[in-house]
């Protein structure tokens, strides 16, 4: 996420996850098998996660297995409907969220750390379990939900890898060229060179060609 996000730093996993899910739903058929609705802490989180679960089960929005958004249109009129849009955050919540993480690349750490957390507070819950055989038994099930952590409890995120050969086969739209052939719309663009032979005027210039586009 980044650092200047209103979000960073508040809710940390538990919205990192809920960005990339709108930044890339595909990722959302695997994510579902590692967390439940229950596992997030924040109620805005939750209400969230829930909600995309629902518009996919419920076959508003398709998951093809492509990387594509989540669109806000459709979550935010899902959550209006049913009437805790306010309890999110609103809309412009859900904009910043949006707008606040650039890749999925860091989905498998954040996934992690919200099932230790839940496992954490799932451990600090039997202290008020009476009944000794529903003490044994939640025991045994946080026992394996742990090791599971420790021995990789992400490892279902393989599929969300995208090799190079993949991405080549991507069928992607192309990129609106500002200045041909170097200065691409959404491009990273090094100009470089010794002290005092132009790089600002250069700068300047490209910017005023680009307004003009």
């Amino acid at each position: 996420m980044r650092p200047n996000s209103k979000v960073y730093g508040a809710l940390d996993s538990e919205l990192a996850v809920l960005s990339a899910l709108i930044l890339d739903r595909s990722v959302l058929s695997d994510v579902r098998r590692i967390l439940t609705p229950s596992y997030f802490i924040q109620e805005k989180c939750e209400i969230l996660y829930r909600a995309m679960l629902n518009i996919i089960d419920s076959g508003l929005l398709p998951l093809n297995g492509k990387p594509e958004p989540f669109p806000l249109d459709i979550l935010t009129s899902h959550l209006e409907k049913l009437g805790v849009l306010d309890r999110v955050g609103g809309k412009d919540f859900i904009v910043e969220l949006a707008e606040s993480t650039l890749t999925t690349a860091s989905l498998p750490y954040h996934l992690r750390q919200i099932k230790i957390r839940s496992l954490r507070r799932r451990a600090r819950m039997l202290a008020d379990i009476k009944d000794e055989g529903e003490f044994y038994e939640q025991l045994k099930q946080l026992h394996n939900d742990a090791t599971l952590v420790r021995i990789g409890g992400c490892q279902e995120l393989e599929s969300i890898i995208i090799s190079a050969e993949q991405y080549q086969t991507f069928n992607l739209p192309p990129t609106k060229m500002f200045l041909n052939p170097w200065l691409r719309e959404n491009s990273i663009t090094l100009v470089s060179g010794w002290r005092g032979i132009g790089k600002t005027f250069c700068a300047l210039q490209s910017s005023t060609a680009v307004g003009k586009c």
